[in-house]
């Protein structure tokens, strides 16, 4: 590490005293848990061999679907994926940032841990890595060579994709009440999907997420509206939990 001596402003009545301290110029990871206890990593081709080895899974991992709406809670601001991308599962941030029995929180697979991890450098100021688009990872990456199961997340991403579904809630709030049938289908296709694939595939928990992505019915709300049963059927209201209250 760099080591740079910073001088002490001159003591009052004693003008010629002066007292050095020294400072630590961070040249690399400490493991201080910043970056791990607010996000996780996206993850990159280059991390496949994570998958490989099965220290990251179906059941550690999620898709985050081109143009799904997240809510930051530290920006307060609401934004839509440019694309897709795979992360690492959060609670309170990074799943593999965890608490040991004795000792502080810290990651489980450090020494193996994703490349965007390994490149992050929190202690300097310049962007984050650039070309991102071209070498994340993706579903196709993960399951592109399974077929049949890859047929089912290429059909559903072409009826629920979330600009359909942006458009559709435009269109309603525009006064087009036709359309609320249409956002309705989107809903159920969405849910029979993730019946098939139970039913099918015996894909459940937290592996849908991976291969399908989040619940419609759950990320609706950042639309600001729910969906509720009402008999046998369902109806789309305003959402109750404003959309300030999810943190991705």
């Amino acid at each position: 590490m760099q080591r740079l001596n910073v001088l002490n402003p001159h003591h009052e009545g004693d003008e010629g005293s002066r007292k050095n301290k020294v400072l630590v110029k961070r040249t690399g990871c400490v493991r201080c848990g910043s970056c791990c206890s607010s996000s996780s990593p996206m993850l990159l081709k280059d991390d496949m061999p994570l998958f490989i080895s099965n220290l990251l899974n179906d059941t550690n991992t999620y898709t985050v679907r081109s143009g799904e709406p997240l809510y930051n809670i530290r920006e307060q601001a609401l934004h839509f994926a440019p694309f897709e991308i795979i992360k690492i599962c959060e609670y309170n941030g990074c799943q593999m940032f965890v608490r040991g029995i004795e000792g502080p929180a810290e990651c489980a697979i450090y020494e193996n841990r994703p490349v965007q991890c390994r490149d992050y450098k929190c202690w300097h100021t310049e962007p984050p890595m650039e070309g991102l688009e071209e070498v994340r990872l993706t579903r196709a990456d993960l399951f592109g060579t399974i077929k049949p199961l890859y047929e089912v997340i290429t059909k559903h991403e072409e009826v629920c994709s979330y600009e359909e579904m942006a458009d559709l809630i435009s269109s309603i709030e525009g006064g087009a009440e036709d359309m609320v049938g249409a956002l309705l289908d989107m809903l159920r296709f969405d849910l029979t999907t993730r019946e098939f694939l139970l039913g099918h595939f015996g894909v459940s928990g937290r592996a849908m997420d991976l291969i399908l992505g989040r619940p419609l019915i759950d990320r609706i709300r950042l639309f600001g509206l729910e969906v509720v049963q009402e008999g046998d059927g369902f109806v789309l209201r305003p959402t109750e939990k404003p959309p300030e209250l999810d943190n991705d």
